[in-house]
């Protein structure tokens, strides 16, 4: 009795215990019944208050098993209805990144061709205002050579 003692079923529930301390509860409890009457009858075994508590333990351990599979199947459930969702996200997102990568460096050639382009605007623009000097220039100059031949 004193090893029943020992391992409590509250360490069973409770704490966790490892197979070898469930054992040796069993072997102790079985002793425990034997020795108290060896005529032992199913009565006397389940009026047993170490059974009940066994038998207790027992249940919260299969009932928690039984959620923690049925978790364990639920979410397996949920990885293999989403693993085709995510492997679409994943090669989309790849083929984003791809298209933003080449877009990124159209829009740097953009960018250098529009800086050429400025470059270029302002260097007409002050080849346009040259001319424009020297067409006024030769303008007037001729308006002189006129006066001067008549």
């Amino acid at each position: 009795m004193d090893h029943i003692n020992s391992f409590s079923i509250y360490n069973f529930i409770h704490i966790g215990a490892d197979l070898t301390q469930l054992t040796n509860f069993l072997d102790g409890t079985l002793s425990h019944i034997r020795s108290s009457d060896s005529a032992s009858t199913p009565t006397s075994i389940t009026n047993c208050s170490e059974c009940r508590q066994l038998k207790s333990a027992l249940v919260l351990e299969l009932t928690g098993k039984e959620r923690f599979r049925f978790g364990y199947e639920q979410l397996s459930s949920m990885i293999k209805e989403a693993s085709p969702i995510l492997r679409r996200q994943k090669q989309d997102y790849e083929a984003s990144f791809e298209v933003i990568a080449k877009l990124t460096s159209e829009l740097n050639e953009a960018r250098k061709e529009l800086s050429e382009l400025h470059q270029l605007s302002g260097e007409s623009i002050e080849n346009y205002r040259y001319i424009q000097r020297e067409n006024q220039f030769l303008i007037n100059d001729n308006k002189s050579l006129a006066t001067k031949v008549r």
